[in-house]
C-alpha cells in the first residue's frame, strides 16, 4: 500500500557452487581456508555483495564478500579457516645454462631458471576434501602442474581430491629462459668455468678453460701488485724520513748510520720496483 515497503529478489536462481579447501601460495600458516568455488551459469553478470553460507548439518557457517562475477566465470569465496587440513610447502630453485656460443669476443648464453614448489597435503581425518591450490601467474614464466583447473585472470588453480585421512603431494613448476650477452673481457673466472660446462664444442670448452686460467692469473697478479704498491709506498715514506734526519745531523756515527739506512731502503725500493714490473707484465 501507499507508504509501505517490500523487499523482493532481483534474481532467485541457483548457480553451480563447489565447497573446497583453498590454499594460496605464500599463505601464512599451514591450514587452507574453507571456500566456495562459484561458477556463474545464471546467464547474467552478478553484482558484488555479501554471501551467506549454510551447511546442512551445522546450519550457519559464515559470511563472505563476493566480487562482481561475469557470467560463465568462476570465483572462489573464502569464509573460514579449515583447521582439519594441513599443508606443508617447500620451494627449490635451480639455474642451468642451456646453450652458449661466442661471436667476436661476445658470449651469448641462454639459461633456464626453474622453481619447483611442493605442497604436501594431509586431508581431514573424518571427511573427504577437495583441495584447490592457487599460485600467482608470472609474466614471462612457463607454468606446469598436474591437475590444473580453470585459471583466473591472476592465478593458476590445481585441484585434487582427498579421502578421509589421505595424504597427497601437489607439485608446481615455473620456468624462465633468459638470453644474455656479455663481453668475454668482463667475465670472471667462476663465470668462465660455468660457461665451459655448457659449451657446445670441445674447442670452445678448451678456450674457456684457458681464459679462466688467465683470469685467475690476472687476479693473483693484481693482488700481488696491490701488496707491492703498498710496500713501496711505506718504504718510500721511511726513506724520506731518514733523508730528513740525515740532513739534520752533523758528521759522525749518527750520520753514518742514517747513510747505511738510506742505502738499504734504496736497495729495497729497487727490488720492489722490479717485482712490480714483473706483475704488470703478467697483467698485460
Amino acid at each position: 500500500k501507499n507508504g509501505d515497503t517490500i523487499s523482493v529478489p532481483i534474481l532467485d536462481q541457483g548457480v553451480k557452487a563447489e565447497m573446497v579447501s583453498l590454499y594460496r601460495a605464500g599463505m601464512a600458516g599451514e591450514h587452507p581456508v574453507a571456500a566456495a568455488l562459484i561458477e556463474n551459469n545464471a546467464g547474467i553478470s552478478l553484482p558484488p555483495g555479501i554471501m551467506t553460507v549454510y551447511d546442512d548439518s551445522v546450519g550457519y557457517v559464515g559470511d563472505a564478500q563476493i566480487n562482481g562475477l561475469p557470467r560463465d566465470k568462476k570465483q572462489s569465496v573464502s569464509f573460514a579457516v579449515d583447521q582439519k587440513v594441513n599443508i606443508g610447502t617447500a620451494v627449490k630453485t635451480s639455474q642451468n645454462i642451456v646453450s652458449l656460443k661466442v661471436v667476436d669476443g661476445m658470449i651469448h648464453t641462454k639459461s633456464s631458471t626453474v622453481e619447483v614448489a611442493t605442497y604436501d597435503i594431509t586431508g581431514a581425518q573424518d571427511d573427504e576434501r577437495i583441495v584447490v591450490v592457487e599460485v600467482p601467474k608470472r609474466s614471462g614464466w612457463t607454468f606446469s602442474a598436474e591437475g590444473q583447473d580453470e585459471a583466473t585472470a591472476s592465478d593458476y588453480r590445481i585441484k585434487t581430491s582427498l579421502k578421509a585421512g589421505e595424504k597427497k603431494t601437489v607439485e608446481t613448476r615455473y620456468e624462465l629462459v633468459n638470453d644474455e650477452t656479455v663481453s668475454l673481457i668482463d667475465a670472471d673466472a667462476f663465470t668462465l668455468v660455468a660457461w665451459q660446462e655448457a659449451a657446445a664444442d670441445d674447442e670452445t670448452k678448451a678456450k674457456l678453460i684457458e681464459l679462466a686460467d688467465a683470469r685467475r692469473s690476472q687476479n693473483d697478479a693484481q693482488l700481488k701488485l696491490q701488496v707491492l704498491d703498498e710496500d713501496y709506498s711505506r718504504t718510500s715514506d721511511e726513506q724520506a724520513r731518514v733523508r730528513e734526519n740525515l740532513q739534520a745531523v752533523g758528521d759522525g756515527d749518527t750520520k753514518n748510520r742514517f747513510d747505511k739506512q738510506l742505502n738499504v731502503l734504496e736497495d729495497k725500493l729497487t727490488a720492489i720496483e722490479g717485482q712490480r714490473i714483473e706483475q704488470r707484465k703478467v697483467l698485460e
